[in-house]
């Protein structure tokens, strides 16, 4: 089941009506200026209504978490937990057919190493959300792995991927919080900071 569907039938089986549940969405998209689709919108409305989203859309997903140094090329649908460590703006592209696309990107980092993370189109647009900030403890959902073009392995999360923010199954001790320039200086050994 699409993740609209299921959180849509999810707000139907709380006590909302079809038409709530539309005006709910189309006032949340507009308080968002456009910037999240009703996926988005049904989510956080669940968020704010205080519904336990989180443990159902786990469930929701066909593998279980992995930690980052296990990740190899070809794994598909992968989960897996870790800290923003840092990220990128939204920026758009022209296709080849001529239509706009989006995309970001950020990385996380887990106590077994730190990997780039690729969102694209509506996804992309995660990185403005308010939750979305550096040491947040994320979930990545349905991760395709690939190549980049200088052959490093990263995660991209595009329609069937999702991110879950601040997932209540986690011990968070297990993910302590990351000093952002001794990060970057690894990341970058050659860069002078001075």
């Amino acid at each position: 089941m699409p993740s609209e569907e299921y959180y849509f039938n999810f707000l139907l089986n709380s006590g909302l009506s079809k038409v709530e549940i539309n005006k709910l969405v189309q006032e949340q998209i507009d308080k968002m200026k456009g910037l999240i689709n009703e996926e988005t919108a049904l989510f956080i409305i669940a968020k704010d209504k205080g519904l336990n989203i989180e443990e159902n859309k786990k469930l929701a997903s066909s593998e279980k978490d992995i930690t980052i140094g296990s990740i190899d090329e070809g794994k598909h649908n992968i989960n897996v937990v870790g800290r923003i460590v840092e990220f990128i703006e939204v920026r758009d592209f022209n296709r080849k057919d001529g239509t706009k696309g989006y995309y970001s990107w950020f990385w996380i980092k887990d106590m077994t190493g730190e990997i780039k993370v690729v969102l694209w189109d509506d996804r992309a647009k995660y990185v403005e959300q308010e939750a979305f900030k550096e040491n947040e403890l994320v979930r990545i959902l349905n991760g395709q792995v690939k190549r980049n073009r200088d052959s490093v392995i990263e995660i991209h999360i595009g329609n069937r991927g999702d991110i879950e923010f601040s997932p209540t199954d986690v011990d968070y001790n297990k993910f302590p919080l990351i000093d952002h320039l001794q990060a970057s200086l690894l990341r970058f050994p050659n860069t002078s900071w001075l």
